[in-house]
């Protein structure tokens, strides 16, 4: 008698890999993948195959690769280019790190764990740091998660400790930030737990002379509209993860739009947004971590009309 095959539904595939049904349905009307089949109600579900060749393709996302350039990909090409970006890992200063990360995450050692990441940051400055090493470190532990050498409460604490020396990078860069330069409020929406990318975003905003304030994950819209006129804010910005349910961004979008004053900008930014078909009024969409600069640009230049 022939093995059954083991499938998932989109519901679990949602909750364990980390990208939300309405993506998976759009990457399967766009790029033919992934090719879920039927279960008796007619309901999506994914072989194993399926599920291991998105959690590749979401670690390579987590990275910082557009899903345009991996979605559409073989598992041959896929691994390819996971090898390829392991051997940049390996063949640098991150390396050397990682190891020592790995360690002190095995050994529990946060304060060992916080005095690494610390001394990368000073070595390479803040936005090397962010964009160089951030993502790559990010991508070997998740790696490590993945090939059993971590457990996800130890994946957890590295999130956790990582976000902490961010967030007091960001402390200090916008302590000398108060006068001059934009006031930007920053959080995640309702249900939003993922706080590394807009904390990663929030540094690079004061780098750019920013004063930032940060309210941290899963604000209320009603409380994110009276902090931001309370504390005259310029521009409040939003992180959706690639696992936020893609129908919800442009509502919420919208609504907050219609709580705030319209001098006020609205910036959204992280893998979420990069899927949104229609794009509220007086909304700038900020998919990368690179396109922060050029943002501010052009938002200075409003300004100054």
């Amino acid at each position: 008698m022939p093995r059954k095959e083991i499938v998932h539904s989109i519901g679990t595939v949602e909750s364990e890999v980390g990208i939300s049904r309405d993506v998976l349905r759009k990457w399967e009307a766009r790029y033919d993948f992934p090719s879920p089949g039927r279960n008796k109600r007619g309901e999506r579900i994914y072989n194993l195959d399926q599920v291991s060749r998105l959690r590749l393709i979401k670690r390579l996302i987590d990275t910082g690769i557009r899903p345009s350039m991996v979605v559409p990909e073989s598992a041959g090409d896929l691994i390819a280019l996971a090898k390829q970006i392991q051997v940049r890992i390996d063949g640098g200063e991150e390396s050397k790190v990682a190891t020592v990360l790995l360690r002190c995450l095995r050994d529990h050692d946060l304060v060992g764990l916080r005095r690494q990441l610390q001394h990368l940051l000073l070595k390479q400055g803040l936005y090397k740091f962010i964009l160089d090493t951030v993502a790559p470190l990010t991508y070997f532990v998740g790696e490590a998660w993945s090939q059993n050498e971590l457990e996800v409460y130890e994946e957890h604490i590295f999130s956790e400790v990582l976000q902490d020396v961010l967030r007091n990078a960001m402390d200090t860069l916008t302590n000398g930030n108060k006068e001059g330069g934009p006031r930007i409020l920053l959080t995640t929406p309702p249900d939003e737990a993922h706080m590394l990318g807009i904390l990663m975003a929030s540094n690079l905003f004061a780098l750019e002379g920013a004063y930032c304030i940060f309210l941290g994950a899963q604000t209320p819209l009603k409380n994110i509209a009276s902090a931001a006129l309370s504390q005259r804010i310029d521009i409040v910005a939003l992180s959706f993860s690639l696992s936020y349910p893609q129908h919800r961004i442009a509502p919420i979008l919208s609504k907050l739009r219609a709580l705030l004053p319209e001098e006020v900008a609205i910036w959204a930014g992280g893998d979420g947004v990069s899927h949104i078909s229609k794009k509220p009024a007086g909304l700038t969409v900020i998919p990368t971590l690179e396109g922060i600069r050029e943002a501010f640009l052009k938002w200075g230049k409003t300004r100054t009309v």
